[in-house]
């Protein structure tokens, strides 16, 4: 009876032994499971973050290529327009408007006197400016 119930005491130890031990690994399961749940939750985070990142990179590179585009086709239309104009001696100007005659003026705007006249057989109209100081602004640019 006394060895049956040592027996007993060292199975009772063991089994508690046993106990904690599984007790010890759950809990460190537990830990390495909420680990790796963080751990998922940031890589989540992580590509949501790269996948609006190449979003907004994809709308910044259509925006630039719309942009280049456009911008070329600006340029394009400045060697074309650059191509239409004739560069004229003062003379003919003033030949042309009968010295900046007020009968050939058509208006006067904030830079100056514009007159109408017929330059090398087409119709002009020609822009005097009223100093040569004047800044050059958006709205003479578009003048």
């Amino acid at each position: 009876v006394a060895e049956l119930s040592s027996l007993k005491m060292k199975e009772a130890n063991r089994l508690k032994l046993v106990s904690t031990k599984e007790e010890n690994v759950r809990e460190v399961a537990n830990f390495e499971k909420e680990k790796r749940e963080l751990a998922e939750s940031e890589a989540e985070f992580a590509k949501e973050c790269l996948d609006r990142e190449i979003i907004q990179r994809k709308a910044a590179e259509v925006i630039a290529a719309r942009e280049k585009k456009e911008k070329q086709k600006l340029e394009n239309m400045l060697v074309y327009l650059d191509q239409q104009f004739e560069k004229f001696e003062w003379d003919e100007i003033v030949s042309a408007t009968s010295s900046f005659s007020d009968s050939l003026c058509i208006g006067e705007g904030a830079y100056g006197a514009v007159y109408k006249c017929t330059l090398r057989h087409t119709t002009v109209a020609v822009k005097v400016l009223k100093s040569i100081e004047v800044k050059m602004d958006k709205q003479f640019q578009r003048e």
